[in-house]
């Protein structure tokens, strides 16, 4: 199993945990080198970026995003939302960006490759997941590697990531309060930004595609 958490699920359906392993998904993403600035003229998007990312369905969560970004631009002006990936909510996400007047603030970017997702992450200032379940998310270990301070819901794998406080920061699933106070307080503290920043990329490290293989090898030759 990928996770802790599907590791449970199983359990529960009368699997005997004995027969029940966890190996992690390794990750095997490279980030870009491109500095922050370049990476911003890029992709022709500037000020301070939250990056999502994920299959655009109701229960990522983006609809929350969108929603917070009129009160995050009383904060700062500068705050821009921009959204990764393509799928069955696009129309409705676009329709409520515009709704909203928020054409100027919100970018749904759709797919992009892994090699234009790095460039993405080297603009971002922070990486939100506003998601209802994960059973062990590539894009938070993702968002890690490139340096990319993470903010995200305590559901599924994510409690298995992140640490609160140390390494990113968890909030409740739609919690539209704490969302914007999580945003919030990692803008008002560059500090803050540093320390999720490194936390973050030793957390990623754990989770490599070698250290899968090697657990895989191990289990098997047992």
């Amino acid at each position: 199993m990928p996770s802790q958490y599907l590791a449970d699920i199983v359990a529960d359906w009368g699997i005997s945990k004995e027969k029940i392993k966890v190996i992690y998904n390794g990750v095997d993403f490279r980030s870009s080198d491109i500095s922050k600035e370049d990476a911003k003229k890029k992709i022709g998007i500037y000020g301070d970026i939250i990056l999502s990312a994920g299959r655009l369905v109701s229960w990522k969560g983006f609809r929350m995003l969108i929603k917070i970004m009129p009160r995050l631009s009383e904060i700062s002006q500068l705050f821009r939302l921009v959204i990764v990936g393509d799928g069955p909510d696009q129309k409705m996400l676009g329709s409520m960006v515009r709704n909203l007047g928020l054409e100027r603030k919100v970018y749904l970017v759709g797919r992009k490759t892994q090699e234009e997702l790095a460039t993405y992450l080297a603009a971002a200032d922070m990486f939100a997941l506003n998601t209802g379940y994960e059973g062990f998310s590539h894009q938070i270990l993702e968002a890690m590697t490139a340096g990319v301070p993470v903010i995200t819901t305590a559901v599924g794998g994510n409690k298995e990531v992140i640490r609160q406080g140390e390494n990113g920061f968890m909030i409740k699933y739609q919690d539209e309060f704490n969302l914007i106070e999580a945003v919030k307080s990692l803008w008002q503290n560059p500090e803050l930004q540093e320390e999720f920043k490194k936390e973050g990329k030793k957390t990623a490290e754990h989770f490599s595609s070698e250290k899968m293989f090697e657990e895989t090898v191990k289990i098997l030759t047992q």
